[in-house]
């Protein structure tokens, strides 16, 4: 520690966490950890996938569950806003065919931290991340029954 590089280093920084401050990121973490104890899809390294979007400052990527049969399972689509400081929006492209979801109806987007069910259809689908509300969106996608 009485080394230059140790000197202002965060990481050897002992500090003391206000979890009840209003700008915390604990709730986050707590709502993302829910989300992976209960989707088998976030449980496994495999079956990540990377995506196209519209905006640079998004990045896409969908994690999915087989069975032992190769049957598509559980499927979450991640989607970031890279940018801190402001809102980005774009379309995301998303190969249905090989995600097991129809090509020709509608499915769900169900936001898995919000709650809130959005109903898409086609490759492309719009999203928008504001940092000051989420930058984050985790969806389900699941066929419409």
């Amino acid at each position: 520690p009485d080394r230059e590089e140790y000197a202002r280093n965060e990481k050897y920084e002992v500090r003391t966490w206000d979890w009840d401050d209003e700008e915390s990121l604990q709730p986050l973490f707590t709502n993302i950890n829910r989300i992976r104890r209960e989707n088998e899809a976030l449980q496994h390294l495999r079956g990540l996938r990377f995506h196209e979007t519209h905006d640079d400052h998004l990045i896409a990527y969908t994690r999915q569950a087989r069975d032992d049969e190769n049957e598509v399972g559980n499927l979450i689509l991640v989607v970031v806003n890279l940018d801190y400081e402001h809102a980005h929006a774009g379309g995301v492209a998303l190969p249905l065919k090989e995600l097991g979801l129809p090509t020709g109806a509608p499915f769900t987007a169900h936001d898995l931290l919000t709650d809130e069910r959005y109903q898409w259809q086609g490759a492309w689908n719009y999203v928008r991340l504001d940092p000051t509300e989420s930058p984050v969106h985790v969806f389900r996608l699941e066929p419409e029954a």
